[in-house]
């Protein structure tokens, strides 16, 4: 899992991972809700881009799950009754970007999957 996740920056990148994945929540929150809207229930692609964009706001699983978001996005274009190409395409473009880049360090794959440090003591060492 670790290959998943590369460096976890902090500071003005960090921010900038954050304001990403806050974009890439909301444009799924606000495609899911048109996708249920049109279909008049709760459907599954509809409901998963809900879940989805809850784990990319916390930053949970980023990678796997902008991913994964991005596809279900790809396949539901059909679906949308949007007025142009660059605007379908907006959702599962971010969603990618943000696969590549990673959460950043203010996440949670940060906290269970960024470095760790581990210190010997003298004591600890095994006799030759």
């Amino acid at each position: 899992m670790r290959r998943l996740f590369g460096t976890f920056p902090t500071g003005a990148p960090g921010f900038g991972l954050v304001l990403l994945r806050v974009v890439a929540a909301l444009s799924l929150q606000a495609d899911a809700s048109g996708h249920l809207a049109l279909t008049q229930h709760a459907s599954i692609p509809g409901v998963a881009l809900i879940l989805l964009s809850l784990a990319l706001l916390v930053g949970l699983f980023t990678p796997v799950v902008a991913l994964l978001a991005a596809v279900i996005e790809a396949a539901m274009l059909g679906s949308g009754t949007s007025a142009g190409i660059a605007l379908m395409l907006q959702g599962p473009m971010i969603c990618v970007a943000l696969a590549l880049f990673g959460a950043g360090g203010y996440s949670l794959d940060a906290r269970l999957f960024g470095s760790r440090v581990v210190v010997l003591h003298a004591s600890d060492r095994p006799e030759d």
